[in-house]
């Protein structure tokens, strides 16, 4: 584990960084470790006083309070964001569905959005989909701090 930071900098980098090893017994009965010749891989957070240290705390958090000896894929794991974007695109999606059905209700409710959404070859799901992408982006630039509001 290898922490980056910066002086005069509130914010900085906890990661992970990995190269895989493997033991074996030669024929005189000595172990010998030979590195496997693959990509590096490093896991990280970007942590500090700027940053939403929300993830980082609960994946790392569990760890620190196990009371057993950990793994080092335990702390892979711990490290590896796959869980968490699966569970952000299942949100994404769910979001998107529910956008689309409140849209086919409205649509039926009135008449006016109906013909709007009829005259522009608009579909319920199109429409979800851009408007979530839309505030993601929204969500993005203002979290770079370029629409003038701060986190």
């Amino acid at each position: 584990m290898i922490s980056f930071f910066a002086e005069n900098y509130d914010d900085w980098r906890f990661s992970l960084v990995r190269q895989e090893y493997n033991r074996q017994i030669t024929e005189k009965g000595k172990i010998q470790i030979k590195k496997i010749f693959s990509p590096v891989k490093r896991y990280s957070y970007l942590v500090g006083k700027n940053e939403p240290n929300n993830t980082a705390k609960s994946q790392l958090a569990p760890l620190l309070l196990n009371r057993n000896k950990l793994s080092i894929d335990e702390i892979e794991k711990a490290f590896s964001l796959e869980k968490l974007t699966k569970e952000f695109f299942e949100k994404y999606k769910y979001l998107c569905f529910k956008i689309t059905d409140e849209l086919k209700y409205l649509r039926k409710m009135n008449t006016n959005i109906d013909k709007d959404f009829n005259k522009h070859f608009l579909k319920e799901i199109d429409f979800a989909k851009k408007f979530m992408g839309q505030i993601i982006f929204l969500y993005f630039i203002q979290k770079k701090g370029w629409m003038g509001a701060t986190r």
